[in-house]
């Protein structure tokens, strides 16, 4: 089972994306921002992969990023990028970028395929 931890600001994306990643029989689980995400990391595990937007209070996107690739054990977790921007550079330690609104179809593929695992 996929372990993915949803990062964004917004509680209802966070309710959705969870709710859409259980029907499809992973193991989510969230948090509002990156210092809460490094928190939840602590207290839950290492996740599978990581589904981030870049812009929130407190630590956004980029400084979570950075903190991340500076743990051995988390350096290689994949990170879905998911913004409202045009961002067209992924940022160091990013594996894919998706621009909201989330197309949920296209987002189970890229977990799946980032996380190797067959349907």
């Amino acid at each position: 089972m996929i372990k993915a931890l949803i990062v964004d600001d917004s509680a209802d994306l966070r309710l959705l994306l969870s709710k859409a990643l259980e029907n499809e029989g992973m193991s989510p689980f969230t948090a509002d921002d990156g210092q809460d995400a490094i928190d939840k990391i602590s207290a839950h595990g290492n996740p599978d992969i990581i589904l981030l937007d870049l812009m929130m209070p407190v630590m956004d996107g980029f400084e979570f990023l950075k903190w991340k690739n500076n743990q051995a054990d988390l350096a290689n977790c994949p990170v879905i990028i998911l913004s409202a921007s045009t961002h067209n550079k992924l940022p160091e330690g990013a594996t894919a970028f998706l621009q909201k609104p989330i197309n949920l179809n296209k987002l189970v593929d890229l977990i799946e395929t980032h996380c190797k695992l067959e349907k």
